[in-house]
């Protein structure tokens, strides 16, 4: 016969093999819908897959000037909505300011993975814009890891974050 000590030992036993499972599975569709997210956002990459690199320079550089101009708004955390011409750069829409390397740079994502799991972008540096002048870092301080993939340029690179 179990005593009340050995039968609340079992319990919690019980529950932290429970929970580890719980967690596990959660891992793993995470990880699964990435993959689907992935392989659906493929198709819509063909338009950037189409253009040459110093296409691809001009247009984020147009952008850049447009931010340096005041013709796009750029709010508290750096995120900037983009013209509608000029959607196509971003999976949303949107590119941030960032620091990459202690330089000022946009940030545009190609797809974003849940929980920024697997998630890829374009990083294009600019000496024409100061992140401090756009971020208060006392507020908005994100720790962002960016492992460059590709260096396209000396200012483009394709880059996954791990966050």
């Amino acid at each position: 016969m179990m005593n009340s000590t050995n039968k609340k030992r079992s319990f919690f036993i019980i529950s932290i093999i429970m929970i580890v499972v719980i967690i596990v599975t959660l891992y793993i569709v995470i990880h699964f819908l990435n993959s689907v997210i992935i392989l659906a956002k493929g198709d819509d990459m063909s338009e950037l897959e189409s253009m040459s690199t110093n296409e691809l320079v001009e247009d984020f550089d147009t952008i850049v000037n447009m931010i340096n101009d005041g013709d796009l708004y750029v709010n508290s955390n750096g995120c900037i909505v983009l013209p509608d011409n000029y959607e196509y750069l971003s999976d949303s829409g949107e590119c941030f300011i960032v620091k990459f390397d202690d330089k000022t740079a946009i940030e545009f994502f190609l797809y974003r993975g849940i929980l920024n799991s697997g998630s890829k972008s374009y990083i294009y540096i600019t000496n024409k814009l100061s992140y401090d002048h756009y971020i208060n870092s006392n507020k908005y301080n994100p720790l962002t890891t960016y492992i460059i993939i590709d260096e396209i340029t000396a200012n483009l690179f394709l880059c996954s974050v791990d966050s």
